[in-house]
């Protein structure tokens, strides 16, 4: 019987050609769908990690400038040399010490992430309160540090309400 089988064997049929054509092409479909699902689920989570690094970074290294600033300007009309700035370009945030160096803290080249940041003063007292965000409602961060050196109301002026630019003097 089975010797009669296997000589009535002569190849496929169209028929289940046709099934199995089906069943590999399903089997591709789910394991593409799977690895299409990863890779965008990859792409989300690192443009996430990028966007909280350069916020969280950006926004430390402006904690740590402003907590000992002498003088601070919100919104200067110009940006005269002696006085350091963090404020946006292009969509990155830039920080220029008082010698005129600029280095980039968040660059939105690099990171393909448009930047932004909003500077403005809690209240009358000494705190200067900032939000540093990435892509707009992406990843946002909003934190206040106190400026412990200014000993004078005028030497914290804010020109027109919150600004995307802040000037600041350091006593050393």
């Amino acid at each position: 019987m089975i010797k009669k089988i296997l000589k009535n064997q002569h190849g496929l049929t169209a028929v289940e050609l046709a099934i199995t054509m089906t069943l590999i092409g399903i089997v591709l479909g789910l394991g593409y769908l799977y690895f299409d699902f990863g890779y965008r689920a990859f792409q989300r989570g690192e443009r996430m990690a990028i966007a909280q690094q350069s916020v969280r970074g950006s926004a430390d290294f402006m904690v740590s400038e402003l907590r000992y600033a002498a003088q601070i300007t919100i919104n200067p009309g110009s940006m005269p040399a002696g006085f350091s700035y963090f404020y946006l370009q292009d969509g990155s945030l830039i920080f220029r010490d008082g010698s005129g160096a600029e280095r980039i803290l968040a660059n939105s080249d690099q990171d393909q992430i448009a930047y932004g940041v909003s500077f403005s003063r809690e209240g009358v007292t000494n705190v200067v309160q900032f939000t540093v965000t990435a892509d707009g409602d992406f990843y946002e961060l909003t934190t206040s540090v106190q400026a412990l050196n200014l000993t004078q109301e005028e030497d914290f002026v804010v020109n027109a309400g919150n600004g995307t630019v802040i000037q600041y003097r350091k006593p050393y």
